[in-house]
């Protein structure tokens, strides 16, 4: 990101009081007075971005006096009735934006305008579309109207989600990035990263920003291997539960499956046929549940021999036409079922279409739900949204949920929020009118599942009977028959059940494989080998700018960076309790062109920006600033960086003797009337 241009207006009821400040890419260097409004400037940066937490707060309350409350000039104080703050800034992909935002006034400073091109710059900015977007409010880093959420767009970043305090990921958010590349004077030199927002609630603020900044490969492993554990938990559950559902079917029919299939997940090698539930018999012998099947069918295909001797022509022609009508009603049943199979598809296609217009009307409600937050935050556009053109990416959209055809009225936004919150509720209602539907059907395809495989039996008996024999059985032997029969039918549903059973643990098997494969992919020592190469680069950096600047309160060897926090420690201590006060400015300088010329190094999601607000605290030697100062020059290449100073310009050209930089020259009062300044 560059920061190209500023304009500050401050409006009294005498004059409107102005500055404009332009910016280039490299080394720019803010040099004024104590009170001549130097921090301001830095601090508007941050104000117009919607980050100026870094300074404490929110709001205009973060803002000096001068800009909010009165204005002075030449000993005379102007009440301020009204003042704002408009920012040019260019991505890494040459695009520019303008951003306009109220100090006080009579919109909300939650409001912020963006303007697509160079409103300060260019000359002609009439034709540049413009978009009211609001930050500080429930959606702003996340909806399509919410200026953090365009911001990270526009930035070209991809915040990832973090672990937060109440048990949830959610996006890192964008303010907490500044403290790594933007030192503000009040508090960001106390400490490292002293103005990262803690309120959040995100674990581990800190380091999350760091990791992110360097693109450390740690985030990604640690919830991948969380990941990996909750599936581990899942399919441990689901072990036990099919696991407990084998022993509860062999210890009702009496069987066993040996020590073949393991209590706790593993990957079974064997294959489904090789395991077999064992059925005991009566010489306390157990034999596999098939064999045992295959027992009793012979010794029922035996008995069948000694079936009913032949039939006489009128039974036999009863029996032919009971089996013809049940032929045909298995047959209809047939169509009946692939009927409803067919009806059930289908009905599935509507459900995801709706829950497909569901979702777009929802995000509809959304942007119709932001648009108006932005007219009550003082936003006078003419929304786009209500004539079917996206009010971000300025395309062309198209209703969901009206023809394309109609001639329409555009509603006022209470309207479309009133309309799609009924559409809302219209589609919900029609997902369980359709799930409802889907589930009456799958009861009555059940059904006739059920009565057609009755249907089936009794076709199979009539055939049977229809097969004449020659000799009539006993009733001993009808009645062996039968038994054997039952036992038939219970062991056949007994086997499908373990047949199943053991489907489901290979099912779980294979996924068990696929999670221990993806664990053996995770480092075994926290870091991955990229991680440790930019942890080891950052350390070296660290310590040779420590060198360079004159850190003396330690050995600069035993300084290193932790592991923990990627912050500087010394002997596992903080390093600021072994440092001396100019030392711990040097240890901050050094940090943060660290951070920089690492991320830089590795392609990280650095923004390739730099703020220093009065770094030379601590009154640090002038050779160790002007050293401080070409150090920057050298690694801002295709970056920015702007320092403030309150030194006197004659040390300054010393100090930055052979650098090529930007001087801004702040004189008196930053901001005077327009028609003097």
């Amino acid at each position: 990101m560059i920061i190209k241009s500023m304009v500050i207006e401050v409006f009294t009821n005498e004059h409107t009081f102005y500055k404009r400040l332009d910016f280039e890419k490299d080394l720019n260097i803010i040099r004024g007075e104590n009170s001549s409004g130097k921090s301001s400037i830095l601090n508007l940066i941050l104000y117009s971005l919607g980050c100026e937490e870094l300074l404490g707060g929110k709001g205009h309350k973060t803002m000096k006096p001068a800009l909010r409350r009165a204005i002075e000039y030449k000993e005379t104080e102007f009440k301020v009735i009204k003042s704002h703050v408009l920012l040019e800034i260019e991505n890494n992909s040459n695009k520019t934006i303008t951003i306009k935002r109220d100090i006080i006034g009579n919109n909300d400073p939650r409001l912020i305008k963006v303007s697509f091109g160079g409103k300060i710059t260019k000359q002609d900015s009439r034709n540049f579309e413009e978009q009211d977007m609001y930050i500080h409010d429930p959606g702003s880093a996340a909806n399509r109207l919410g200026f953090h959420n365009f911001l990270e767009n526009f930035l070209n970043l991809t915040l990832p989600s973090v672990p937060y305090y109440k048990g949830y990921d959610r996006k890192l958010y964008i303010q907490t990035l500044f403290p790594v590349f933007f030192i503000e004077q009040t508090r960001g030199w106390s400490n490292f990263l002293s103005t990262i927002p803690k309120y959040y609630g995100i674990k581990n603020v800190s380091k999350r920003v760091i990791e992110f900044i360097l693109e450390l490969d740690l985030l990604k492993n640690e919830k991948a291997s969380e990941e990996i554990r909750l599936r581990k938990q899942v399919i441990k559950e689901k072990w036990r539960l099919t696991y407990s559902d084998l022993t509860n079917l062999a210890s009702n029919s009496s069987g066993s499956f040996g020590n073949s299939i393991p209590k706790n997940p593993d990957v079974l090698s064997k294959k489904h046929d090789e395991f077999s539930l064992f059925i005991k018999q009566d010489d306390s012998e157990s034999i596999p549940i098939d064999q045992e099947i295959e027992k009793l069918e012979d010794q029922f295909n035996k008995l069948e021999i000694k079936q009913n001797g032949s039939l006489s022509g009128s039974d036999l022609d009863k029996k032919k036409t009971k089996l013809s009508k049940s032929i045909d009603e298995v047959n209809i049943m047939n169509v009946q079922v692939s009927k409803i199979r067919k009806e059930i598809r289908v009905e599935k296609d509507v459900m995801e279409t709706l829950k497909g217009q569901l979702l777009t009307v929802k995000e509809d409600l959304q942007n119709n739900k932001d648009v108006l937050k932005l007219k009550k935050f003082g936003s006078k556009m003419n929304f786009s949204i209500n004539n079917n053109i996206c009010p971000t990416c300025h395309q062309g959209i198209k209703d969901s949920l009206l023809s394309q055809e109609l001639e329409q009225t555009p509603m006022n936004v209470e309207d479309n929020i009133k309309f799609l919150e009924n559409q809302k509720k219209m589609i919900n209602l029609s997902i369980v009118q359709s799930e409802l539907m889907i589930e009456k059907m799958k009861a009555q395809a059940s059904y006739l599942e059920k009565s057609l495989f009755e249907k089936q039996n009794i076709i199979r008996f009539l055939k049977k009977e229809m097969i004449a024999n020659e000799d009539l059985p006993s009733e001993y032997q009808i009645k062996r028959k039968l038994v054997i029969q039952n036992k038939i039918e219970d062991l056949t549903k007994i086997q499908s059940k373990f047949n199943n059973i053991i489907i489901n643990l290979f099912s779980l098997s294979d996924q068990w494989k696929e999670i221990l494969q993806d664990e053996s992919e995770l480092p075994t020592d926290h870091f991955s080998k990229s991680d440790k190469d930019k942890l080891n680069n950052l350390r070296r950096h660290f310590q040779s700018y420590l060198r360079k600047f004159g850190f003396s309160s330690a050995d600069i060897s035993d300084i290193q960076i932790s592991e923990d926090t990627y912050l500087p420690m010394i002997e596992g201590l903080d390093l600021r309790f072994d440092s001396a006060a100019s030392d711990h400015i040097r240890a901050i300088w050094a940090y943060t062109l660290a951070v920089y010329r690492t991320s830089k190094s590795f392609n990280g999601n650095h923004p390739h920006l730099l703020f220093f607000d009065e770094p030379r605290q601590q009154e640090v030697s002038k050779e160790h600033f002007s050293i401080f100062l070409a150090e920057i020059k050298k690694i801002i290449k295709d970056g920015q960086a702007l320092v403030t100073s309150s030194i006197s310009l004659d040390d300054l050209e010393v100090a930055t003797n052979e650098i090529d930089y930007k001087l801004i020259k702040l004189d008196n009062k930053s901001i005077q009337p327009k028609s003097i300044g």
